[in-house]
């Protein structure tokens, strides 16, 4: 990435967070349902900002998506449109910035992607292209190429990987405890499991929230509660989640994601396959 593009996209991101966030300060008591990353994250910098916040939980910390996620931050899966992307790299820019800001341990290096069926690699060499021309530092590398980044991997034979340079991964449940613990020295509270129950209001205005352990005053609400809310709000807006496999094993060997001279460390995943020996 160039200094100019670098320099830019820092502002837009500046912008965003400030001007988003000072928006919520317009009223300074606010709760946050939710402690996934995204909700420990808002409770962090509105804190930091001098909001009065209240996180409430109604399990534990990333016991759901966020704790079961791959993590993986990135800007190099195909993203469309443009916004979505530009959105993806001022997230890249906050995890740097993180990084010295509340201590976090970010793994960069990059990450492998690739698939089996023609058609779909057809499609994801075309998704690179655009990639590229976002000015993204991607490019398609040779089987050869890729097996000198993670040994261990078993690549097809005269396979083309997309291997993008930029990208990095956490461990969610670290970063949410990190942003949580913040939140607590700054002056903010974490509450769990309390389940939200309802919003009382006067008039037009919020004046507190109803919990499983009683009420709790707010000016405002944020609800960061992942696929709840539509529940939660009684509305109809979210995308329906496609079903998935989690599977849990006991710890075994790390066969990818090693430490190398190039690249440091590697997400490395095949879409389609099951790529390890």
């Amino acid at each position: 990435m160039d200094r100019r593009t670098f320099a830019k996209l820092l502002s837009s991101a500046l912008i965003a967070r400030s001007s988003g966030l000072r928006a919520l300060m317009n009223g300074n008591r606010i709760v946050v349902v939710g402690a996934g990353i995204v909700g420990s994250s808002i409770a962090y910098h509105l804190t930091k900002m001098g909001a009065e916040v209240t996180v409430i939980e109604r399990d534990r910390p990333a016991a759901h998506a966020s704790g079961k996620s791959f993590a993986w931050i990135n800007a190099s899966y195909p993203k469309k449109p443009y916004s979505y992307h530009h959105l993806s790299r001022l997230s890249l820019l906050a995890y740097h910035r993180l990084e010295t800001e509340i201590g976090i341990d970010v793994h960069w290096g990059g990450s492998l992607e690739w698939f089996t069926s023609p058609e779909n690699q057809k499609m994801l060499t075309q998704e690179i292209k655009i990639q590229q021309d976002y000015g993204v530092p991607i490019e398609m590398i040779s089987d050869e190429k890729a097996k000198e980044l993670e040994p261990n991997v078993k690549f097809d034979k005269n396979a083309k990987i997309a291997f993008s340079q930029i990208d990095g991964a956490v461990d969610a449940i670290k970063l949410v405890d990190r942003f949580l613990s913040k939140t607590v020295s700054l002056g903010g509270d974490v509450f769990h499991p309390v389940t939200y129950e309802g919003l009382k209001t006067t008039g037009q205005k919020i004046v507190a929230i109803k919990t499983s352990v009683g009420e709790i005053e707010a000016d405002q609400v944020v609800f960061a509660c992942g696929v709840d809310t539509d529940d939660l709000l009684e509305i109809d807006v979210l995308k329906m989640s496609r079903p998935g496999i989690i599977l849990r094993t006991q710890p075994i060997k790390k066969v990818i994601d090693i430490q190398n001279n190039k690249t440091g460390k590697l997400f490395a995943f095949c879409c389609e396959c099951n790529a390890l020996p």
